[in-house]
């Protein structure tokens, strides 16, 4: 572990040095065609990237990190993880993720690691799962050489470096698990318990809930994938509850109502700074109440007239890209969703749009971890009032390219269904 006065030299080194690679790689692929990796190798450089910089770095995002482990003690102490002071406003999520961040305490006090470091373990093994499950369905869908070009863009792409191994947030775990329920998905049940428990950890894989339902053939097949998918989370709430004493109403009432970043993120960023311009708070209140409804329309609609009509990692992919464009609410993790799914649908079959995205969105990044999230230092150079815009501005040009994205999409004809299973 790096000493506190070297690290963020470091960082700012790899960060760049994945950059990089991932830039080299794109414009190779402009004249040329890599010859036939092997899941071995992709494997490799996917931890490689990931595990040098999780032994080395001993930050994390500080108030994430803090709460996992907050809640990782409120676990071992048996208190209710949504009811218990300590823990208010700091897990917003089914009860899953904590059972790890329990674990990861009680191994960092065993051995003697950070825990800072320890809890990003599962996010790397979850980047190598994506790496892999990218891997081997793009060779199914087209071939292998795609495969191989698709999933090392996924293991040298800085932007899933920075939020599983810098930020340590855990989004990777969820994309994990979806993935093994699309390599699963002739496979009701099998299918069923993955895309249950990627829910039971974070909540935002139900926006895929339809497209997954839709892609069962028979009327058989969607009610054992829907009975299953229920089914997981609802053992793991009535697990939890049992164990700590809790009720299902402390549960759903945290995680349903989880409704954070309104205004740091795409057209909800103008709607705030009109009504601070303006003095119409109330318009900005108004909008925080029902921007949420607002959201599950739009994407409801997109769904019903563009994404239902695609194959399942197409619509997935258009599902995610239209989030981006359109939410009311965001957190920088998010921002990660996108890669693994543009890979498996290969609407960029020249990557011109994930090498733009991955240039705009970097950029933001950067500016935001090095001088917010990892070491608050931009206030000692700028007021917070401005500070605060100069970072929620950095990230237009990648909402921009979402938006860009998301209407080249539009243009396109849906692709014909192949076999994944």
């Amino acid at each position: 572990m790096l000493p506190p006065d070297v690290w963020i030299y470091f960082s700012t080194i790899w960060s760049l040095f994945s950059l990089f690679l991932f830039v080299g790689l794109c414009k190779y692929l402009k004249n040329k065609t890599l010859p036939i990796i092997s899941v071995l190798f992709i494997i490799l450089v996917t931890l490689c990237m990931r595990i040098i910089p999780q032994l080395l770095l001993p930050v994390g995002a500080g108030f994430d990190i803090q709460s996992f482990e907050i809640v990782g003690n409120t676990v071992l102490a048996k208190k209710d993880v949504y009811t218990t002071l300590e823990t208010q406003g700091r897990y917003p999520y089914l009860p899953f993720q904590m059972y790890w961040s329990a674990f990861s305490v009680l191994v960092a006090k065993k051995i003697h690691i950070p825990f800072t470091i320890f809890i990003k373990t599962a996010s790397i093994i979850a980047d190598a799962t994506i790496a892999t499950f990218i891997y081997i369905i793009s060779s199914r869908l087209w071939n292998n050489k795609i495969a191989g070009i698709n999933s090392l863009l996924f293991a040298l792409n800085p932007i899933s470096i920075l939020v599983s191994v810098y930020h340590g947030q855990f989004d990777s775990v969820p994309i994990a698990l979806v993935m093994a329920s699309i390599f699963f998905i002739s496979q009701p049940v099998i299918s069923g318990v993955f895309f249950g428990l990627s829910i039971l950890t974070k909540s935002w894989p139900i926006l895929f809930l339809p497209s997954f339902i839709k892609n069962n053939n028979s009327l058989k097949d969607r009610l054992l994938f829907s009975g299953v998918t229920g089914l997981i989370p609802l053992t793991g709430i009535i697990f939890y509850i049992l164990v700590f004493d809790s009720s299902l109403f402390n549960v759903l009432k945290v995680a349903l109502t989880y409704n954070h970043g309104i205004g740091v993120w795409g057209y909800s960023y103008f709607i705030k700074l009109f009504a601070n311009l303006t003095n119409q708070s109330g318009v900005f209140s108004w909008f925080i109440q029902n921007s949420r409804f607002i959201t599950l329309a739009l994407l409801g609609i997109i769904w019903l007239r563009v994404a239902s009509a695609q194959f399942l990692p197409n619509n997935l992919f258009t599902i995610v890209l239209a989030f981006l464009t359109f939410t009311h609410a965001f957190s920088i993790q998010y921002l990660s969703w996108l890669i693994p799914f543009s890979l498996i649908a290969n609407f960029d079959s020249d990557y011109k749009w994930i090498f733009r995205y991955t240039i705009s969105v970097f950029s933001y990044m950067f500016l935001a971890y090095h001088t917010l999230i990892l070491q608050l230092n931009i206030t000692n150079l700028l007021p917070w009032s401005i500070a605060d815009h100069l970072i929620i501005v950095s990230g237009i040009p990648a909402w921009l390219i979402c938006i860009g994205w998301f209407f080249d999409i539009l243009s396109q004809r849906s692709i014909p269904s192949p076999k994944i299973g």
